[in-house]
């Protein structure tokens, strides 16, 4: 099953974020210079009958 949920504020949400942060000063290892957002995952399931 996958959902999305008000996805366009999700995005909204996330980039007024990411403004407010400002420059990444110091590099992680997620990015060098980009902020990064974990959101969600993904997970696949399968059965046999």
């Amino acid at each position: 099953m996958t959902v999305f949920a008000n996805i366009g504020q999700t995005g909204k949400a996330i980039e007024r974020h990411a403004t407010r942060q400002g420059l990444k000063l110091e590099p992680n290892q997620c990015d060098p210079e980009l902020w990064v957002y974990d959101i969600g995952e993904t997970v696949i399931v399968q059965w046999t009958l």
